[in-house]
């Protein structure tokens, strides 16, 4: 992983999240179950979600 510390990187923003003050919901765009996994990457590159995408576990 580079030269990232994970106990120090991701600290702080682990515990924004925690606190609600860092606000992950408005950054997924779509969820997709795994089955249809190639779906969701084909939809993500065409530029069509403006946020990230999420894939579920059945």
């Amino acid at each position: 992983m580079g030269s990232n510390q994970f106990r120090v990187d991701i600290a702080g923003p682990a515990r924004m999240c925690r606190y609600g003050r860092l606000k992950l919901d408005p950054l997924i765009a779509a969820t997709v179950p795994l089955r249809r996994i190639n779906e969701g990457f084909k939809t993500m590159k065409s530029g069509a979600l403006r946020a990230g995408l999420w894939i579920s576990a059945p």
